[in-house]
């Protein structure tokens, strides 16, 4: 502690500490700002995901369901491995060469990253078309071939428009890549879909309007890159540099995706089609919290992360970490106990039949909820350069999932499948914050945790236990929902918000007014 001494006296140590602080709290703010218009946009993805599925379960059934969902299964799969972990490389040196100063350099590795995924799509997407029928009688299920042929014709657009957002991400701008993912995707495939189901209403129908929708997902979202990329100057970037880095995420990438799928697969083998449409349902609807809330602060931190180790700037890292982690956790939480508490109802509203899946819904939302508040660990360990750890957790994730899938499932069907999921899940985030304390000295959490964990208990009882009057299903979830949140949220804001929240609140109206944030009118330290 400095000493006090006379007046006019500069205090450097002081000075340097709250200089360190500010820029600690102006990055957590960043992250943060973008992820609420990124949960933003989530919310209305949530909404027009929900009502794709819905639409589509109520007018195909389970069992034409449950065919979609595994054709589905098998294309996103396939364009998972087609982008040969490019975006992934887009996002690290992308972040890398913006940091330096090199926007010539982030066009070179743009341009080859999505010309690499769209030629390696096409390919793939043939091959998988053409075998569609050995497949289909692989998974002994005729009505799969029809469906899997434009499913798997999906992937080079998939792929390549993962890699146009990974780049406008990138480049800072949160708006472009949540319109793409969470407003314009969602919109155009539930708009597919009602044309669809209206015209023929099967499966294949669906698959092809799924089809039609990926096309103009990816045109739409490489003319939104387009207008933002830097003009050219001949720069150049290692080719062998960034598939080195990319490869092995690619298959950490089919890995992470594999286990997601892990139980969609097993049920397509061992059970009906029926069965696995009911699951489908419940692990979409589980998937849609955990993967908005990741997908929302993922957008800038990402990149963020990617520079910030690269300067080796480990209080950032820290303060970024904490923050997106809290933010997550607070924000998943009412959400999963609305699927935890509601199960029978919210599977009710699906149609008949797919009430049996309210068991696996709430098992599975528990998954996720321990998901979100373990923090974005695998993109932590991704852009921090640990790619044979990450490739590591995702062969045991994958391995956790086929023994526990092949040991619950026979038995226990829906439900051993969600315990399955949820085991492996918690398994492998507790791991990979024991590797990120060892290697990085970072931990997520903080005494801000147990606000959440305060508010949750009276709003969970009061949204349980109020009664209601007889309505449908639908509107009785949303009331239910709107009671938990409301007290949830009240109580927080009684419980007191950290300033850092604040300031993250401020900005997030601000860029919503389209005024300039905080972080580019704030004053540079030292003047």
């Amino acid at each position: 502690m400095p000493v006090d001494v006379g007046i006019g006296t500069v205090r450097p140590i002081d000075e340097n500490v709250n200089r360190t602080e500010d820029r600690s709290q102006d990055h957590a703010r960043r992250v943060g700002a973008g992820a609420m218009i990124g949960l933003a946009g989530g919310l209305l993805s949530f909404a027009l995901a929900t009502a794709y599925q819905i639409i589509v379960a109520r007018k195909i059934g389970p069992a034409g369901f449950g065919v979609l969902a595994l054709a589905l299964a098998i294309g996103t799969f396939l364009a998972e491995g087609s982008d040969l972990g490019l975006d992934y490389g887009v996002l690290r040196f992308g972040g890398i060469a913006r940091t330096e100063g090199k926007p010539g350099v982030f066009r070179t590795i743009v341009r080859r990253a999505i010309g690499g995924t769209l030629a390696v799509g096409a390919v793939a997407g043939l091959a998988l078309a053409v075998g569609s029928t050995l497949v289909a009688t692989l998974f002994d299920k005729p009505a799969l071939a029809p469906v899997l042929i434009p499913m798997a014709l999906t992937a080079p657009f998939t792929a390549a428009t993962e890699v146009a957002r990974a780049a406008m991400r990138t480049l800072g701008r949160a708006g472009r890549p949540v319109a793409s993912s969470s407003i314009i995707g969602p919109g155009i495939r539930l708009i597919a879909a009602i044309i669809a189901v209206t015209i023929a209403p099967s499966a294949t129908a669906v698959a092809w309007g799924y089809l039609t929708s990926e096309a103009l997902l990816c045109a739409t979202t490489a003319v939104m890159l387009w207008q933002l990329m830097p003009p050219a100057d001949g720069s150049g970037f290692s080719n062998r540099r960034l598939l080195r880095f990319s490869l092995p995420m690619s298959l950490n990438r089919l890995l992470l995706y594999g286990n997601n799928q892990t139980e969609i697969l097993f049920l397509g083998f061992l059970d009906t089609a029926a069965t696995t449409g009911i699951f489908g349902v419940a692990r979409r609807l589980s998937l849609l919290v955990g993967s908005a809330l990741l997908t929302s602060f993922a957008i800038l931190f990402d990149p963020l992360v990617a520079g910030l180790h690269n300067e080796g700037r480990t209080g950032d890292l820290d303060a970024i970490f904490k923050t997106s982690t809290r933010w997550m956790f607070t924000l998943g939480l009412p959400l999963s106990l609305v699927e935890i508490l509601f199960a029978p109802e919210i599977m009710h509203v699906f149609g008949e039949g797919f009430e049996r899946g309210a068991p696996a819904l709430a098992i599975l939302a528990i998954g996720q909820l321990i998901n979100v508040g373990t923090g974005i660990t695998s993109n932590l360990q991704a852009m921090a350069g640990y790619a044979k750890i990450t490739m590591f957790n995702s062969l045991l994730f994958l391995s956790l999932s086929i023994v526990l899938d092949l040991a619950l499932i026979p038995s226990f069907g829906l439900v051993g499948a969600a315990i399955a999921n949820s085991t492996a899940v918690v398994t492998v985030n507790i791991l990979r914050l024991v590797q990120i304390k060892r290697r990085l000295r970072l931990v997520p959490y903080d005494r801000s945790f147990w606000r959440p964990l305060v508010a949750c208990v009276p709003a969970s009882l009061i949204a349980f236990f109020v009664p209601l009057p007889s309505m449908h299903a639908a509107p009785e979830v949303l009331v239910h929902g709107a009671i938990l949140g409301l007290v949830y949220f009240v109580i927080l804001w009684l419980l007191g918000i950290e300033q850092v929240d604040r300031e993250v609140i401020r900005s997030t109206f601000a860029r919503l007014r389209g005024r300039r944030s905080s972080d580019t009118t704030r004053t540079p330290p030292g003047r």
